[in-house]
């Protein structure tokens, strides 16, 4: 069964499949699976591609979807006009996004939800403005996944869906709350000071946010408040740490005590504490169905990405979320197989699903670096100019993570998964050792 469960009333954001044509480095129609094979759409998916390659550009897809949605929604016509020269980036598409591309810019999604409609967002050139407009594909009439939308069998939205769509799309989790939000986690302790003002979605001071829900008097929202106490209490760092929500300076500050004996504000805490409690933040006050995070790892060791991903996979589970991206270089939060974004001969982008390969075990990960190992990231396009022979060799093709190691005379280049093969004696795995 593909529908999320969900305790909301109104249906699921989860995407189960996109596509992308004629927006940035997407020039070619590029159809991005979330899902494996015949499996269910995956809560939580995990972008790999080098610097550039596009990935960025992939989960802006996403959001351009929502929010040109939603104003053509808004409108009597289904359609939304917006001047073709306008560059404000609080637009969804504008005419930068569709650089040298003549045909229409066209974003797909098909939601995992079977009561959401196959819709289409399309933006081209009309006269001196951009016209954005919506279309729906009649569920009789969706071909299978891994298939385009066919253009002739598009309809029109009437009076009656966009009514219903208006309502689920734009405010799915209820009054006041939007579709998608984004943060680059190297704006993360930004955003909890001041939020994002120039955002496609922009967020209100998430510290403020904060301090709203602990001192209301509405019960939902210091309900909300103590959900949070709860999950950052499972963050390492917090396990032992009152946090408290004081007015301070004329602002909303976090700040900690440790058992009765120091009060810590928040700028007097890790790198680590601080990214790990603005993530937290962003997961329970941004009020998004869908988001999208640009390396979650920044500043955080292994423990803390193990736990950030548990709290974003309850908040999934209790239907408080539907779908999170996350645009990582780390394969601590892969599933099996994860999307790769790369750039084609063509210098434009191309996503395909490949297995999550190249990570040693734990014990074999140290040992390796404690022989002096240097881990590097392989890309299906190369970028670490590896040879095409050498690549296919080590079983690279698809991207993974790639050991090099000092031997006696040269440096040698090992998969992950195959370091073991250096160190024989070491127990690796829970195998019975008989």
């Amino acid at each position: 069964m593909n529908t999320p469960a969900s305790v909301r009333p109104t249906p699921s954001l989860r995407i189960e499949e996109l596509g992308v044509q004629a927006f940035r480095t997407f020039k070619e129609r590029v159809l991005v699976p979330f899902r494996e094979g015949r499996r269910p759409a995956e809560p939580i998916s995990a972008l790999h591609g080098a610097s550039c390659a596009g990935k960025s550009n992939l989960i802006a897809a996403v959001g351009a979807f929502f929010k040109a949605s939603e104003l053509c929604l808004n409108s009597p016509t289904g359609t939304h006009d917006v001047p073709a020269n306008t560059f404000d980036p609080r637009l969804p598409i504008t005419k930068r996004d569709r650089f040298r591309m003549e045909a229409p810019t066209e974003i797909d999604i098909r939601f995992a939800d079977q009561r959401l409609l196959p819709l289409r967002l399309s933006a081209a050139p009309q006269g001196d403005a951009l016209r954005y407009a919506l279309t729906f594909l009649p569920p009789n009439e969706a071909p299978a996944p891994g298939h385009v939308f066919p253009a002739e069998k598009m309809r029109p939205l009437n009076d009656e869906i966009r009514a219903w769509l208006r309502t689920w799309l734009c405010e799915p989790l209820g009054s006041g709350s939007r579709p998608f939000a984004r943060l680059a986690a190297r704006d993360a302790s930004h955003a909890l000071s001041t939020g994002t003002p120039r955002a496609l979605y922009p967020l209100p001071s998430l510290a403020d946010e904060l301090y709203r829900h602990r001192t209301s008097l509405d019960p939902m929202e210091r309900d909300l408040w103590h959900r949070f106490l709860v999950a950052i209490r499972g963050l390492p760092p917090f396990e032992n740490r009152e946090i408290g929500v004081e007015w301070v300076d004329d602002a909303a500050e976090i700040v900690l005590e440790d058992r009765g004996r120091t009060v810590i504000r928040f700028h007097d805490l890790s790198a680590s504490e601080q990214q790990a409690l603005a993530l937290a933040a962003f997961s329970f006050f941004s009020r998004a169905a869908v988001l999208a995070i640009e390396y979650p790892e920044t500043h955080l060791d292994n423990p803390m990405k193990k736990a950030l991903l548990t709290l974003l996979q309850r908040r999934i589970d209790a239907g408080r979320i539907d779908q999170v991206f996350l645009e990582t270089h780390e394969t601590q939060f892969d599933g099996p197989t994860v999307l790769r974004v790369f750039k084609k001969n063509d210098h434009y982008s191309d996503v395909t699903r490949g297995p999550s390969v190249g990570e040693a075990p734990a014990d074999i990960d140290k040992k390796g670096r404690e022989s002096g190992a240097k881990q590097g990231w392989v890309t299906r396009d190369g970028y670490t100019q590896l040879p095409d022979a050498m690549r296919e060799e080590l079983h690279l093709t698809l991207g993974g993570h790639v050991w090099f190691l000092k031997g006696k005379s040269r440096w040698e280049a090992w998969p992950g998964q195959e370091l073991e093969r250096l160190f024989p004696d070491e127990d690796t795995d829970d195998r019975d050792p008989e």
